[in-house]
């Protein structure tokens, strides 16, 4: 009899370890689902989050014209021998360069100032979100002629720096200096080998070698504070700067386009 009960004892006690071990085991799935769960609707939440921050990223990025009829650039100011523009981008740092091309054209004085003999008129290129702005002021006198380069993401409304126009292109500065003395002496190929062989008289011969180093060595001592680059409308990489001169006065602003090797017409 008292075996029968122990039988019992043990058979229950077993029946209860069984059902306990069951219920854990549904507990540790069902916990285990729920923290799974959470951890996936968390990672949604967190997508759905950076999705978001993105939009308001891009929207923030995205800056819109002070005028929507007009084009990104167009004539503020136009008379007989100037057109002065301005830059159809509601951005701070497109305000600044409103105000420079003011102050660089004189706007203020243009009525009296420009005449057969003084100018100034400008350029402007779009390439995909880039636009850049060419400057061309003329002067009285002999030569007399000044450029100046603004470049601006139309989307951003942000002024891009020199480092970056040069980087749409692909190129460093050490290639940029390397392509813009191999430009000067493929315009002055004649003259200097015509200096170098001493056909010109002993004079001529020194001022064309002289000049000719001289520059070389502004190439190789370059950098992006005294130079402006810009594309032009087939994307082709230009750079203004100032060079010395054989003849007339004793510098003059120019424009290399670097991808052409020639010196493009932007005065007429």
């Amino acid at each position: 009899m008292e075996n029968k009960e122990e039988k019992v004892v043990t058979k229950t006690s077993g029946g209860v370890k069984a059902l306990l071990v069951i219920l854990i085991l549904a507990l540790i799935g069902t916990s285990g689902f729920i923290v799974y769960d959470k951890f996936i609707a968390k990672d949604n939440e967190s997508k759905s989050n950076t999705k978001e921050e993105t939009k308001k990223e891009e929207k923030k990025e995205s800056v819109k014209k002070i005028d929507e009829t007009k084009e990104y650039v167009y004539d503020l100011k136009s008379g007989e021998y100037y057109k002065i523009p301005t830059i159809n981008i509601d951005s701070e740092d497109a305000k600044k360069m409103n105000e420079e091309i003011n102050d660089f054209s004189n706007y203020e004085k243009r009525d009296e100032v420009y005449n057969p003999y003084y100018k100034f008129k400008y350029h402007y290129f779009t390439n995909n979100d880039v636009i850049s702005v060419l400057l061309v002021k003329s002067g009285d006198g002999e030569g007399s002629i000044f450029y100046k380069v603004f470049n601006i993401n139309k989307l951003s409304g942000k002024k891009l720096s020199n480092e970056e126009i040069i980087k749409i292109k692909g190129l460093t500065l050490d290639e940029v200096k390397t392509k813009m003395l191999e430009i000067y002496e493929k315009i002055n190929s004649s003259s200097l080998e015509k200096a170098k062989n001493k056909e010109y008289d002993e004079l001529n011969n020194e001022i064309i070698l002289n000049v000719y180093e001289t520059n070389k060595k502004n190439f190789e001592e370059l950098d992006l504070e005294n130079v402006e680059f810009f594309l032009n409308d087939k994307k082709e990489l230009c750079v203004s700067f100032k060079e010395y001169q054989v003849a007339g006065p004793k510098m003059m602003y120019v424009i290399y386009n670097l991808d052409t090797k020639e010196i493009p017409n932007y005065r007429s």
